[in-house]
């Protein structure tokens, strides 16, 4: 592999592993022993960051690795690949996508031995879609960023509470149809109380509800706080403690609160998203913008749910 084909440049700084793809400048940093995160920027897709937005995971497992959310790019991929070499021999023999979203997912043939694992629903999603997913990536960031980028679908499909053993790690999957996504993906290492949320949950940062749904969402991040977790590796945002999903639940809470109590004053649907704000989370990265999108998606799915008597 050429690394500078791949942008990667890198240094011990701190005992932490820095590198550079694109403009954007990571962290290679160790949770645990055979634990690390790979930071992405923590800002929308743009040419600055060539879509490094989303956290990724390398686990050792003593038989091979485990990349957790590769990224958006074969280049990322190869960042990441050249990240996971610097701190172990073991060959990358497992991928797991925690849902199928381009950031995540579209570096996924960048680890052409691996056995890569997702919901059922999350592999369907990226046969569906990805194509268009990673055409419209490409007229993001920049055609000759995506250069032979290819799609590979998981083939391992991941059950809502199954425990696999991947070499010498037991790994805990939570699967959620309807929440962040159809079939939103959390990774559980139960031998250091680490949990990877994927999507369904930021540290500092308004997420995306477009294909949300609200109430599925908070349940979710209620059964994911019931899990006996030391710390978090969100889906965007700093590594952080187990305290991230009670602050990223408080979010969707709040908003599903207000919603709900400006339909029971017949407030206006239209103007709903530039009329309710929430000001603890005005210095989330994207509020500005994402928030009253949230907010109309939020109204739309009240209203429904209260006409048809649902909580």
């Amino acid at each position: 592999m050429s690394y500078s084909n791949c942008l990667l440049r890198a240094l011990l700084v701190g005992g932490s592993l820095v590198c550079s793809y694109g403009a954007a400048a990571e962290e290679l940093l160790q949770l645990a022993p055979g634990v690390w995160r790979v930071a992405g920027t923590n800002a929308a897709i743009g040419p600055a960051n060539l879509g490094a937005i989303a956290n990724t995971g390398i686990v050792a497992t003593g038989e091979g690795l485990i990349v957790i959310d590769p990224g958006p790019t074969l280049a990322r991929g190869q960042v990441i690949a050249g990240l996971a070499g610097s701190v172990s021999a073991e060959p990358v023999r497992w991928v797991i996508d925690s849902h199928a979203h381009p950031e995540n997912v579209l570096a996924n043939d960048a680890f052409p031995q691996a056995v890569v694992i997702a919901s059922s629903a999350a592999a369907d999603l990226m046969r569906a879609r990805c194509t268009t997913c990673l055409q419209r990536l490409s007229d993001q960031i920049g055609e000759a960023a995506t250069l032979g980028t290819t799609i590979r679908v998981p083939t391992r499909l991941a059950q809502d509470g199954e425990v696999m053993v991947l070499g010498k790690i037991t790994l805990q999957f939570q699967v959620f149809d309807r929440a962040h996504t159809r079939g939103d993906l959390a990774v559980f290492l139960p031998a250091t109380g680490i949990l990877f949320t994927g999507g369904l949950a930021n540290a500092d940062r308004v997420p995306y509800l477009r294909e949300a749904e609200l109430s599925g969402w908070i349940s979710a991040l209620e059964r994911l706080q019931r899990l006996p977790v030391q710390s978090v590796v969100p889906g965007h945002g700093g590594a952080t403690d187990a305290a991230v999903l009670r602050r990223f639940a408080a979010y969707l809470t709040d908003l599903r609160q207000t919603c709900d109590a400006d339909i029971a004053q017949r407030g206006d649907a239209a103007s709903s998203g530039a009329r309710l704000g929430l000001p603890g989370f005005r210095h989330w990265v994207e509020y500005v913008g994402q928030h009253p999108l949230n907010v109309a998606h939020a109204y739309r799915e009240r209203e429904d749910a209260q006409l048809m008597g649902e909580k």
